[in-house]
């Protein structure tokens, strides 16, 4: 038999699905009512609030189960191999832009409402945050093997890097076309390659220029 949590984190997951493609349509989350999530879903209105105390509760349970899914992406981009070239790198940040392009509606839903929902702000600066500390971790390992610009300072250089990526996704690559969505992903792989890597060695520098 499942653990509640367990149950919490499957309806989560429905109702993921079950929301994107009304705010797809055109409903933003603001506006949505409870009565019409649990409707989407087909549970009562007992069984929501039994997990949430309100949709904004939801919307953060929500933001964490998307934001894992990211994380979970970023993960080839940490394991980089040390002899990695620029394609590479690139494959190794496609599997987090992936998860992310599959939810960006609910995405972009989570970041409009961190701007005025102080509770969905510290949610959301949380798992930020998470990204920021496996980034900067990255950055030092990568620096004790020769393999990262020395004098780069990782945890202010990962704290730029992704509040940089989080506005680059949310401005251009979550409104992009989805045929216009690849030249993005060639810039971002050159912003990163330039700023953390290529640093290392005079050769790549170059090569990169």
């Amino acid at each position: 038999m499942l653990e509640q949590s367990e149950r919490r984190i499957i309806l989560v997951r429905a109702l993921i699905e079950a929301i994107e493609p009304i705010i797809d349509a055109g409903t933003p989350y603001a506006a949505l009512s409870v009565e019409r999530i649990i409707r989407a879903v087909g549970v009562s209105r007992a069984t929501f609030y039994s997990y949430f105390k309100d949709k904004g509760d939801l919307l953060r349970a929500m933001a964490e189960d998307l934001t894992a899914d990211i994380g979970e992406g970023s993960e080839a981009w940490w394991r980089l191999a040390d002899n990695a070239g620029r394609d590479e790198l690139r494959e190794a940040l496609r599997p987090a832009i992936d998860a992310y392009l599959q939810h960006r509606i609910l995405i972009r839903a989570v970041a409009e409402t961190a701007a005025y929902d102080d509770q969905v702000r510290e949610t959301y600066g949380a798992l930020m945050s998470q990204t920021i500390d496996h980034l900067s971790a990255h950055i030092t390992g990568q620096q004790a093997r020769g393999l990262a610009a020395p004098e780069l300072d990782p945890e202010r250089t990962a704290t730029w890097l992704v509040w940089m990526l989080e506005r680059g996704f949310y401005q251009a690559v979550s409104i992009a076309d989805p045929d216009a969505v690849e030249p993005w992903v060639e810039s971002l792989t050159d912003l990163i390659w330039r700023m953390v890597y290529a640093g290392a060695r005079p050769e790549l520098r170059r090569a990169a220029s």
